[in-house]
């Protein structure tokens, strides 16, 4: 079963009287799975704790599928697409994934239409491109590496797999790459982290790990 950790972080604008803006200036989302919540709570994962005591915890949330596409899928556009989402692949190796891709809305849309941006950030993707791996947007479409497209939701959908704009907002995150101690060495992950130095920074941002990071890294270690 694949159980998601998901780790936001929301800084709320102020409300006097009538909101006239964003609701937030950014949201990051940190997708990691495989390990349920007392894994990931008490003495075993000391920081994660500390996060889900003195912010927010999800106690109620639950997996939408086994499988981890359909889990995917779900958080970005609230339909897991059971007959064909048990493919668990990349979309060009999933069989029944629609040609053309799934023309369904997804967060993705309402965020473009309230005037918000985004990025996705995905540990080894090879970036934007041409030929036949990739789609007509120039998004990548199979599995590189430690890349897998599975853990990919936003390449499965028409309206973003079709936009060459909509394609390059996801990018490589940088190596992830971290000592046994959690301790993130200097320069990596530098996509992402120079995102989140800038003022510039998406407002909606998503971070899939590598295929072998977010399964097997100990998770008691992550700061």
């Amino acid at each position: 079963m694949s159980l998601f950790l998901v780790s936001t972080i929301v800084f709320f604008q102020p409300v006097m009287g009538q909101p006239t803006g964003s609701w937030f200036d950014h949201v990051l989302f940190i997708i990691l799975e495989n390990h349920s919540l007392r894994d990931i709570t008490g003495t075993t994962a000391p920081y994660m704790t500390s996060l889900a005591t003195n912010y927010i915890q999800s106690s109620d949330y639950q997996s939408a599928e086994h499988n981890s596409l359909s889990n995917y899928l779900a958080l970005v556009s609230g339909n897991y697409y059971n007959s064909w989402s048990g493919c668990d692949k990349a979309p060009y190796s999933c069989s029944g994934w629609p040609a053309g891709g799934v023309t369904d809305p997804t967060i993705i849309d309402r965020l473009g239409n309230a005037g918000l941006t985004w990025r996705a950030y995905m540990e080894d993707y090879p970036g934007s491109g041409s030929g036949s791996n990739y789609s007509s947007g120039g998004c990548f479409m199979s599995d590189t590496n430690n890349y897998v497209g599975k853990h990919d939701p936003f390449v499965f959908f028409t309206n973003i797999e079709t936009s060459s704009t909509q394609c390059a907002n996801v990018v490589s995150s940088g190596a992830l790459g971290a000592t046994s101690c959690g301790t993130i060495p200097t320069g990596v992950a530098s996509s992402l982290i120079n995102d989140l130095s800038s003022i510039s920074a998406p407002n909606f941002m998503w971070l899939t790990p590598n295929f072998h990071s977010h399964r097997s890294r100990p998770y008691r270690h992550i700061r």
